[in-house]
C-alpha cells in the first residue's frame, strides 16, 4: 500500500515518469531498439549497458504499451519483491520475526534511496530483487543441497549479471562457496546446471546485440564493452577524492575507502545507521550467512573504492544485506526501550516522517532535472529537422523523440559548424567539470568563431542558441 499510495502520486499528481540525467534514457534506447527489432527488422543500437532491464521493459511494454510508464512499474515491482526476499532471508538467517515487517518497511521501503529507486527508470532495484532471490536459494542450497534451489539460484545470478555488470563482484563469494561445496560432495553434475542455465539466458543477448556477458563479438577495437573499467580501477583511488576520468574533473568531500562504506550509516539509506553499530554485539556475527554478507560488503566497497567516481547508488547494491547485518541491533534496541506503547508509536511515527521528508529533500534535484528535460524536448519541436549541437541531453531528446540531427560536442572536436545550426549547452554546469574535454573546448570555438544568440533560457542553466 505505501508503494501504490508513493507512486501514485508522483507519477499522477507530479507527472513525473521517472527518467533524469543519461542512464534512464539509454535503457529506454534499449527497450525501443529491442521493439524496432521485431517489428522492423532495424538493428539496436549500441549501448554499453547490458539488454536484461531493456527487455524486461520490452516484454512488459506488451501488457502496457506506454514503455517508460512499463518501465517505471518494473521497478516498483521489483521493490516489492525485494521487500519479500528481504524479509525472507532476515527472518530465515535470525530464525525469528520479531518486528521483522517493520524493520523492513521503516529502514527499506522508506530508505530515501531505495524508494527514490524505486519510482525511478533504472535497473537498479530490478538488479537488488534478483540479487536477494539469488542470495536466498544460496543459503537455502548450501543447507539442503535441493537441485531447485540451485536452478533458482543459477536464474537469479545469470539474469542479475544481465541487469547490471557490476553484480559480478557480489556474486563471486557466493559462487565461489557453491562450488567449493559442490566439489567437496562430488557431485559434479550439478556443475552443469549454472553453465547450462547461464548459457540459456545468455541467448537473448548473444543474438540481439552479438554480445557476451562483457564482450562484443566481432568488435574491431576492443572486446571488452567496460574496456575502461580495468584501465581506471587503482587501489590509489582509495585515498583520492579528485579524479580526472571519462566524465571530466570530479571533486568530492570524503576520500574513496570512507564514501565505500557510508551506507552504514548515511541518510540517504538509513539515519540510524550508527546507532545500530553501537548496539551489534561480536555473537551478532557468529552464523556463516551473516559472515557472507559481510564478506560481500567489504569485497565490494574495496571494488568501489578503486573506481574513479563517487555515487551513492553505487552503495545502493549491498545495502540490503548491510540491513541484514543490522537487524539484531533493531530488536535488541527495541526491546530495550521500556516505555508506553504510544510512545513506540509516536517514535516510529516520528522515524517514518523523517525518512519520507528525507526522500522528498533528495527527490527535489532529480523532479525538477526531469521537469526541466521535458521543457526543453517541448521546446525543440518547434525546430523539427535542425542540425543541434549538444552533449549529455541527446538521450532525452531522443526519447521525447524530437526531430533533429545530432552532432555529438563530446565525441567530435569541431573545426567547422554547419549552417543555421542550433547550440543546446548548459556553460554553468560544463565549465569547470569539462574545462579540458571536448565540450568546453567545442564551446569556446563556437563563442569566439561564431555569434551565438540566445534563443531560449531554461533553469539550471541550459540555454539555447542560433549559431550565426
Amino acid at each position: 500500500i505505501i508503494l501504490v499510495v508513493a507512486f501514485l502520486v508522483i507519477r499522477l499528481i507530479f507527472d513525473f515518469n521517472g527518467l533524469f540525467g543519461q542512464d534512464g534514457y539509454e535503457y529506454v534506447k534499449i527497450e525501443r531498439g529491442i521493439k524496432n527489432y521485431f517489428s522492423n527488422d532495424m538493428v539496436i543500437p549500441y549501448s554499453v549497458f547490458p539488454i536484461g532491464y531493456g527487455l524486461a521493459g520490452f516484454l512488459f511494454s506488451l501488457l502496457i504499451p506506454a514503455d517508460i510508464f512499463a518501465m517505471q512499474i518494473i521497478s516498483l515491482l521489483s521493490l516489492f519483491i525485494a521487500c519479500i526476499y528481504l524479509r525472507k532471508l532476515i527472518t530465515s538467517i535470525h530464525n525469528t520475526e520479531f518486528k521483522v515487517d517493520l524493520f523492513v518497511i521503516l529502514f527499506f521501503i522508506l530508505s530515501p534511496y531505495v524508494l527514490r529507486f524505486g519510482i525511478l527508470v533504472m535497473s537498479d532495484m530490478l538488479c537488488i530483487a534478483t540479487y536477494l532471490i539469488f542470495v536466498y536459494h544460496t543459503f537455502k542450497f548450501l543447507t539442503s543441497f535441493h537441485l531447485k534451489n540451485l536452478i533458482l539460484l543459477s536464474i537469479a545470478g545469470a539474469c542479475c549479471i544481465y541487469i547490471r555488470y557490476a553484480s559480478v563482484v557480489v556474486l563471486i563469494i557466493p559462487a565461489c562457496i557453491i562450488l567449493y561445496h559442490i566439489l567437496k560432495s562430488k557431485k559434479f553434475i550439478l556443475l552443469f546446471v549454472p553453465i547450462f542455465i547461464f548459457l540459456l539466458i545468455s541467448i537473448p543477448e548473444y543474438f540481439l546485440r552479438d554480445r557476451f556477458i562483457f564482450w562484443n563479438i566481432g568488435e574491431t577495437k576492443t572486446g571488452f564493452a567496460y574496456f575502461y573499467v580495468p584501465e581506471q580501477w587503482s587501489f590509489s583511488n582509495f585515498f583520492k577524492r579528485d579524479f580526472s576520468n571519462l566524465d571530466g574533473l570530479q571533486h568530492y568531500n570524503i576520500p574513496n575507502i570512507i564514501f565505500a562504506f557510508q551506507n552504514f550509516i548515511h541518510p540517504a539509506f538509513i539515519f540510524i545507521g550508527i546507532l545500530f553499530i553501537f548496539f551489534l554485539r561480536k555473537s551478532d556475527l557468529q552464523k556463516k550467512e551473516i559472515q557472507i554478507c559481510l564478506t560481500i560488503i567489504i569485497l565490494y566497497a574495496l571494488f568501489a573504492a578503486g573506481y574513479p567516481y563517487q555515487s551513492n547508488r553505487y552503495l545502493l547494491f549491498t545495502f540490503p544485506l548491510i540491513l541484514i547485518l543490522f537487524y539484531p541491533a533493531f530488536s535488541r534496541l527495541y526491546q530495550l526501550c521500556t516505555i508506553p506503547q504510544w510512545m513506540k508509536i509516536l517514535g516510529i511515527t516520528l522515524s517514518a516522517a523523517l525518512q519520507v521528508f528525507l526522500f522528498v529533500y533528495s527527490f527535489q534535484t532529480i523532479y525538477h532535472a526531469n521537469k526541466n528535460e521535458k521543457a526543453i524536448a517541448e521546446e525543440l519541436k518547434n525546430y523539427p529537422g535542425k542540425n543541434i549541437y549538444t552533449f549529455s541531453i541527446d538521450g532525452a531528446l531522443n526519447t521525447y523523440e524530437i526531430d533533429y540531427i545530432f552532432y555529438d560536442m563530446y565525441g567530435i572536436l569541431f573545426d567547422t559548424i554547419k549552417p543555421n545550426s542550433l547550440l543546446l549547452f548548459n556553460e554553468d554546469a560544463f565549465a569547470v567539470q569539462f574545462a579540458e574535454l571536448n565540450p568546453m573546448k567545442n564551446y569556446h570555438y563556437m563563442k569566439s568563431s561564431y555569434e551565438l544568440e540566445v534563443l531560449k533560457e531554461f533553469s539550471d542553466g541550459w540555454k539555447l542558441y542560433s549559431i550565426k
